[in-house]
């Protein structure tokens, strides 16, 4: 490492579940011992300064724990609200580039929320700015004004990805998620993701996981096939994503639950 990059000062910020999900969605996972890696990709661009990785841990215990055995104390999300991980993130990242003076910012996410924060770093601050994304989570147009500082992670690291992951399919949420929505199928035989999303917050033993949760348990249920989403559909002027459950999946089997004729 030349001297020049030695001295350039590098933070390191992770949304850590905008890398676990996308991975488990692919039925891929990061292996329980490389968590070091977030930092050594820092330390490729100078200097590590400071770095977080930001998640709501409850359930992530094993990860939690492969991070910090790394040396990287992870940032608790307090809030489940949705966009919480984004806001703590950002108001850090920026609070940290200016009382650290840091030259250059890593982010590991693919969120289009973060597009302002990236645009700020750039344009206003003048620093320079990477991101690590998961293939096909990268949603927001920021990300191609990068170019080559935008990369993908899970290409750049298949070395250390697992391949063939299957989600916990005894999760108790993800079995009362079938449950709720056997029984809103019987109801209502066509129902928005909107709609399901408001219904389980107000479910009483799904209300806990609040926004971020909730809209985590939903992917991660996708991802696993246990509800499909539709071609969107325009009503009432609105553009409708409907979702339906996977009645031919092992955990719907297991509860016997049968589709309405």
């Amino acid at each position: 490492m030349s001297e020049e990059v030695k001295a350039n000062k590098v933070g390191v910020y992770i949304d850590f579940e905008n890398i676990k999900i996308p991975l488990e969605n692919q039925g891929k996972a990061l292996k329980y011992p490389e968590y070091g890696v977030f930092r050594e990709v820092g330390e490729s661009y100078g200097n590590v300064a400071i770095i977080k990785p930001f998640a709501v841990w409850d359930g992530m215990h094993r990860e939690q724990v492969a991070f910090e055995e790394c040396g990287i104390k992870t940032i608790p999300i307090v809030s489940n609200l949705k966009n919480a991980a984004d806001i703590s993130l950002t108001v850090d990242c920026l609070y940290n580039t200016f009382t650290m003076g840091l030259d250059t910012v890593v982010i590991f996410a693919g969120d289009g929320g973060y597009g302002p924060l990236i645009n700020c770093l750039i344009d206003d601050l003048q620093r320079d700015v990477l991101v690590y994304s998961i293939k096909g989570s990268q949603k927001d147009a920021v990300y191609r004004r990068l170019k080559k500082n935008h990369r993908w992670f899970d290409e750049e690291f298949a070395h250390i990805i697992s391949e063939g992951i299957v989600p916990d399919q005894t999760d108790p949420n993800m079995i009362m998620l079938a449950i709720i929505m056997d029984k809103l199928h019987k109801q209502y035989p066509s129902i928005g993701r909107s709609g399901l999303y408001k219904y389980i917050l107000k479910h009483p033993e799904l209300k806990k996981l609040g926004d971020g949760g909730c809209s985590g348990l939903l992917d991660t249920a996708r991802g696993i096939d246990l509800i499909r989403e539709l071609i969107p559909v325009w009503e009432n002027k609105v553009l409708v994503r409907k979702v339906e459950l996977n009645y031919d999946h092992p955990i719907v089997k297991e509860l016997k639950l049968l589709k309405n004729t």
